[in-house]
């Protein structure tokens, strides 16, 4: 019979990440149950073959008759395991369907851009095609004021890319003037301001530019490995702040009974998915190729740049065989003094 701390660790024969009606777990929750369940597991695989036996007795927790376990219970409980596994991993249908540019929604919700975000995507060089003509020209209705969200994403990183606009530190990038033109013009103010009143944003009637706002946000203390939020010119984080810069500067459809619009893009945003719907979905199309086609030169770069190692001597080979023993030595020591200290 197995003790009381080996039956805690007895599989659960039913590994359910949800209960009918209830709300799906968080992804760390889910992943602490699926380690759970996987460890327990192993731990009776290495009972039943230590011991010899098919059955497993298990003692009752209120003092009844005692619960036994079998391989078949064993092949059940893996295959549950295996399921669940599945699950977690199955893509939500919502989700699948928000990334077609056809539907319109999610990321590819259709926008109108404000008067900063039309002053960048009209002075811009984004390359050439292969035929020779400037890319930017394949997207002749986000010129004009009109895109799905998406396709602004994959442009500015496009842009980055291509005027190599990285820093040394990290995921950090840097502006350059088109950039400070279209953004820290106090003429070209972004659409919202960063604050909400009842839920809904507030439209920006002072002169505050993108950059602006975006350096007003307030930066908390950060945590161990918190990406760096601080926002200045010279130097930001592309994934924080582009998702704040793109909203700032864009209306859409839940926009429309918001007061301090002006009148003409009110009457667009009531018709403008209508009327550019092909160009919209044409101009996404075109928005995803070019970044298949970026990622895979970056990773045929990467490939091709990749840093050999270095040939060693049978003397270094044995001088770096001592050094890894002794750091796992050391590593051991420390391991072994937090358990005594712990215990203590």
């Amino acid at each position: 019979m197995l003790s009381p701390s080996q039956a805690s660790s007895a599989p659960n024969s039913n590994v359910s990440l949800a209960c009918d009606g209830e709300k799906k777990p968080s992804v760390n929750a889910t992943l602490l149950l699926l380690k759970s369940t996987f460890n327990a597991i192993i731990k009776m695989e290495k009972t039943f073959a230590k011991l010899q036996t098919n059955v497993l007795a298990f003692p009752s927790r209120d003092g009844g008759e005692n619960k036994l376990v079998d391989r078949n219970d064993m092949k059940l409980a893996k295959k549950e395991f295996i399921d669940s596994i599945k699950l977690a991993l199955k893509p939500n249908p919502r989700t699948k369907s928000s990334n077609e540019p056809s539907k319109m929604s999610g990321q590819y919700t259709p926008v109108i851009l404000g008067p900063a975000l039309r002053q960048f995507f009209n002075t811009s060089n984004f390359g050439n095609d292969t035929d020779g003509t400037p890319l930017i020209d394949k997207y002749p209705t986000l010129k004009s004021g009109f895109a799905l969200q998406k396709v602004i994403y994959d442009l500015l990183n496009q842009y980055v890319d291509l005027h190599q606009l990285k820093t040394d530190e990290g995921h950090f990038i840097r502006s350059d003037q088109t950039m400070v033109d279209a953004f820290a013009n106090p003429g070209l103010p972004t659409v919202w301001s960063k604050d909400k009143v009842g839920g809904k944003q507030v439209h920006n009637n002072s002169n505050l530019s993108t950059y602006d706002i975006l350096a007003s946000y307030k930066v908390e203390q950060l945590k161990p490995k918190q990406m760096n939020r601080t926002f200045t010119p010279e130097k930001f984080n592309p994934m924080i702040n582009f998702r704040r810069l793109v909203p700032l500067n864009t209306y859409n459809v839940k926009h429309l009974d918001t007061a301090g619009i002006p009148d003409d893009v009110r009457t667009a945003l009531s018709s403008f998915k209508t009327t550019y719907s092909s160009q919209l979905v044409n101009e996404a199309n075109a928005s995803k190729v070019m970044r298949t086609l970026a990622k895979e030169a970056k990773e045929q770069f990467r490939k091709e740049n990749k840093p050999t190692k270095p040939v060693l001597s049978p003397e270094q080979k044995e001088a770096k065989k001592i050094q890894d023993k002794e750091k796992k030595r050391s590593k051991r020591i420390k391991t072994d003094n937090a358990l005594i200290c712990k215990n203590v």
